[in-house]
């Protein structure tokens, strides 16, 4: 019973929605209705889904404005103009309707609807495109504005043209990377070909060195007996300089006396000429006094040779000797003042001569030029001296050889005993 009441139910259904069928069709507006209700949706999901499909297929025709405020910038030794090259690029590939205008242009533009989108290239964009080679890069940015109100797939549109451009513009920096990274590594290579020649060079140059130290060293090893006797005398010469430096610093004032002994010297015979130029009367007078005494010697000295045992001839001699004498000094009165500056300047000079040689006998061997010269000097001076003797100058000279002839007058007898 229960299968068979199922059965029943099941047969009721489907009668029921053939029923309901059969009318639908039976009335045509009701069936145009239902058509129309059911094709409303598919027709809006076909249009719907065919705005959306490839939806970049004609974006050529979508205008976007393009404002480029790039400064540029400076990589290595090249100029970077990253903003110039993009506006490059995109007038070539024109991927968007690209119109390329200034900064107030593009806002006008976007305001009135004339633009789906503004894209400003700002003025570090050079700049920022340097630092890829930087420990710390810069990202390079652009500054796009959208103008959504328009269309909403015309955003997403754009949003899809600007990712694109961004890895284009990815892929030129890292290109420029790259290029500037070859340059260099071109020097480098440059730089080690001349570092490996250089190191060739240095080779060479070493190995000449190594020959030639080789070679001195050899040629110092033989001579060395004679370098040590140049180093020997060496040592002796600059210990014989500084003696003789000390000795002349010892004996500088005897020295600076000397000079002044001559000074005086020459300054007392240039007034004693001029005094005996006036006098010429009693230089005549007295050369002859000195011819006298000088012929009286010469006898003396003659028997003196002979041994004669007439010594009272010597005395008488003697006795006309000095009164010759006594009359040559009288004559000379006058003049004894000259004489006698001339006598002390002529003794001072000998005395600081005399003074210098004995202190300087124990540095002999290190000045003895400075020995010579002063001898030279002592010499000149007595030929000074003797030049005035037989001008009559050397009166005081005369004056001690006829006292001294005088006094020996007293000690002759003594020579009486060898007779």
């Amino acid at each position: 019973m229960k299968y068979e009441c199922k059965g029943v139910k099941y047969v009721g259904f489907f009668q029921m929605l053939s029923a309901e069928f059969s009318k639908i069709f039976s009335n045509k507006p009701l069936i145009i209705s239902t058509i129309a209700v059911l094709l409303f949706p598919v027709m809006y999901s076909v249009a719907l889904l065919s705005s959306t499909m490839e939806p970049t297929d004609n974006i050529d025709n979508l205008p976007v404005a393009v404002v480029n405020m790039d400064e540029g910038a400076s990589m290595g030794e090249d100029e970077i103009q990253a903003g110039d090259d993009l506006v490059n690029e995109l007038q070539e590939e024109q991927v968007l309707d690209f119109q390329f205008v200034d900064q107030a242009e593009a806002n006008e533009g976007l305001e009135n609807g004339d633009y789906y989108m503004t894209v400003e290239i700002p003025s570090d964009f050079s700049s920022r495109a340097t630092t890829v080679m930087d420990e710390n890069p810069e990202q390079t940015e652009l500054i796009y504005t959208q103008n959504e109100g328009l269309s909403h797939m015309a955003s997403q549109v754009t949003d899809a043209a600007i990712t694109e451009i961004m890895e284009g513009l990815s892929e030129q920096i890292t290109a420029t990377y790259v290029t500037q990274m070859f340059d260099q590594l071109g020097d480098v290579s440059d730089g080690f070909t001349e570092a490996a020649d250089g190191s060739g060079e240095i080779n060479d140059g070493t190995e000449d060195l190594i020959a030639g130290t080789s070679e001195m060293l050899g040629s110092l090893v033989g001579e060395s007996d004679e370098i040590a006797r140049l180093s020997d005398g060496a040592d002796e010469l600059n210990q014989g300089t500084g003696t003789l430096l000390s000795s002349l610093e010892e004996q500088s004032p005897d020295i600076s006396e000397l000079s002044g002994g001559a000074n005086e010297l020459e300054d007392g015979t240039e007034e004693l000429l001029g005094s005996l130029t006036g006098e010429s009367s009693d230089i005549s007078e007295l050369s002859s006094g000195a011819n006298e005494l000088e012929d009286g010697t010469e006898e003396l000295l003659g028997s003196l040779t002979g041994e004669s045992s007439d010594i009272s001839e010597l005395s008488s001699g003697a006795n006309e000797l000095e009164n010759g004498t006594e009359e040559l000094l009288g004559s000379l009165t006058e003049e004894s003042s000259d004489i006698s500056e001339l006598s002390s300047g002529a003794n001072e000079l000998e005395d600081g001569t005399e003074e210098l040689l004995g202190s300087l006998t124990e540095e002999s061997s290190d000045i003895s030029e400075l020995s010579s010269g002063a001898n030279e000097l002592e010499d000149g001076t007595e030929e000074l001296l003797g030049s005035l003797t037989e001008e009559s100058a050397d009166i005081s000279e005369l004056s001690s050889g006829a006292n001294e002839l005088q006094k020996s007058r007293f000690q002759f007898p003594i020579l009486k005993a060898p007779v």
